[in-house]
């Protein structure tokens, strides 16, 4: 997996304050929650550093701090590269979810049958 947009000496909570620094609004600290929400295990792990933990755990990292910006549409490319199965099925939940939610998905993806199962255009 290449790397991502990720600071690697900073704790998860700073890296995804970090992506939302253009942001001038109150609600940053909301938005953090509902990424923790998305990504439950990133709750855990909040208070360590990026390595490792925030490049590979649950899925890309640059998506997960993207949603700090509060995006109108989402670019997926190959999310579910490298990863494993069970943690895939988990990503693509999180996908469905956030374009339940309003967010415009656009994924580009090998898996072909989990893409499908979740897009509405293919």
């Amino acid at each position: 997996m290449e790397d991502r947009p990720v600071f690697w000496y900073l704790t998860i909570e700073e890296n995804l304050a970090a992506a939302a620094y253009s942001r001038w609004d109150g609600a940053v600290k909301a938005d953090m929650e509902k990424v923790f929400e998305y990504f439950p295990v990133l709750e855990k792990l909040r208070n360590q550093k990026g390595r490792i933990h925030f490049r590979r755990r649950a899925a890309d990292a640059g998506h997960r701090m993207s949603l700090m910006t509060r995006p109108k549409i989402l670019l997926f490319d190959e999310p579910s590269l490298g990863l494993a199965p069970m943690i895939t099925e988990e990503l693509f939940r999180i996908i469905q979810r956030l374009n339940q939610e309003g967010m415009t998905i656009l994924l580009v993806e090998q898996n072909a049958h989990a893409a499908l199962r979740i897009g509405h255009h293919g």
